[in-house]
Parts: structure tokens; sequence; C-alpha cells
């Protein structure tokens, strides 16, 4: 995980052909998918995708000292 200025980033590799990149700020959430997306991602990709996004969160709620909240929809 890196921190700049703007936002915290946070990668993952989800499989050997995908990567997501994760940045979170006061401002909001974007993810960044790198190489190849399939259709639907299966249980141990979804796994991998949501721990490095509450990795992510969890860096932003300690950088604020406060409460983030996240909505899955």
């Amino acid at each position: 995980m890196s921190t700049d200025t703007y936002g915290t980033i946070t990668r993952a590799r989800i499989t050997k052909s995908l990567l997501v990149e994760i940045t979170v700020s006061p401002v909001g959430m974007t993810c960044e998918w790198i190489g190849d997306i399939p259709p639907k991602l299966n249980e141990r990709q979804m796994g991998r995708y949501r721990a490095a996004r509450n990795k992510a969160i969890a860096g932003l709620a300690e950088r604020i000292s406060g409460t983030v909240v996240l909505v899955e929809v």
C-alpha cells in the first residue's frame, strides 16, 4: 500500500492475468482493473478483491481517524 497527497492506493493480484488497483480518498473510491477481466469473478477471486478493498478502506479510516461506510450492492 502506498499513500500520496490525494489518496491511498492498494494493488492486489486477483489471477495470474488480472490485477486491481484500488484508490481511496475522503471523496471516494475507484477501482482500476488491469488485465483480462472475466465475465464474472469466482468466490476465490471475489475474496481476493474484497480483502484488498477492505484493506484500502481500513487504511483510509485510520488515515482520517474516523469511520468509513462501504455499501456493497
